[in-house]
């Protein structure tokens, strides 16, 4: 029988941490932006929409892990198998019932939300429904077309933060969505890397981005991306959106150069991780402060 452990590791509940430091940065910038006294917040409409962005979460991954293991997708001798449903760790079925569940709790707590707070709630809220339900099921499936970097760039971005925003204060602006595109490119980089790592096994399987682009130009995407994060960033410094403070983000860029050093290197993946996890630490505490 499987253990409470093997799900989890099918489920890939660890990558949750990402889904709430994003939260947390959205919630640092809201309390920066839009300061508890002179805005009426909305906790109650906040903890919700957390929640099932949480949820939304791990029904994607979920969900995905399903439909990767049933059409073929998965290599039991591809780099990332170790804990994935192709080796048979955990019944199908189960996978798919957590993922059906867990969506179908997180669009109850959205819906509470758009309810008991801003109905503009709904927006971002569907939009972030669909691209979770869309990812991997019929009859867009994204993730095997050349477009899952750009969902996961809008989920963890502009939808993130605006959800997050909208629930605690009713409003948001243009410079909260472009204040949010650091983050959401922060994330795309990551599945690309994990695409650029699987290139050899996604051929002739999934049509993901960098099987139409190749290698080649998709480390140039995946560098541009990066340097036009950081720009963006010094760019909201020198208007005024985000503290001088948040400048110390710079000391992880060269996590950036090492990474493309190492673009042949399995270790690539960890370091652009970690430069993930170091970026959205450093700028959160530095607007919380």
């Amino acid at each position: 029988m499987a253990s409470v452990l093997s799900y989890a590791k099918v489920s890939r509940v660890h990558t949750l941490v990402m889904s709430a430091v994003h939260i947390s940065c959205a919630y640092g910038y809201c309390k920066m932006s839009y300061p508890r006294s002179c805005y009426v917040w909305d906790y109650r409409a906040f903890v919700c929409v957390a929640t099932a962005i949480l949820l939304f979460h791990l029904a994607t991954n979920t969900i995905s892990e399903y439909r990767d293991c049933v059409m073929g997708v998965d290599d039991v001798h591809s780099p990332s198998t170790k804990y994935r449903l192709v080796t048979g760790i955990v019944p199908r079925g189960h996978v798919l019932v957590i993922g059906i569940a867990s969506f179908a709790i997180a669009s109850i707590l959205g819906i509470i939300a758009v309810v008991s707070g801003n109905k503009m709630l709904l927006v971002p809220g569907l939009i972030g429904a669909c691209i979770s339900v869309s990812y991997s099921e019929k009859p867009l499936m994204l993730k095997y077309k050349p477009c899952g970097e750009v969902c996961v760039f809008l989920a963890y971005g502009p939808l993130l933060f605006a959800s997050c925003i909208l629930s605690l204060v009713g409003r948001v602006s243009a410079v909260d969505i472009v204040s949010s595109t650091p983050f959401g490119l922060m994330t795309a980089i990551i599945l690309l890397a994990n695409n650029i790592r699987d290139y050899g096994y996604d051929l002739g399987k999934s049509a993901t981005l960098v099987t139409k682009l190749g290698l080649k130009r998709s480390w140039i995407l995946l560098a541009a991306m990066a340097h036009v994060a950081y720009a963006i960033v010094i760019f909201l410094i020198y208007h005024g959106a985000l503290p001088r403070s948040v400048a110390a983000v710079l000391v992880t860029y060269p996590l950036v150069i090492i990474a493309l050093r190492r673009r042949r290197d399995p270790s690539m993946i960890n370091i652009l991780a970690l430069l993930h996890v170091v970026f959205f630490l450093i700028i959160t505490i530095c607007i919380a402060l």
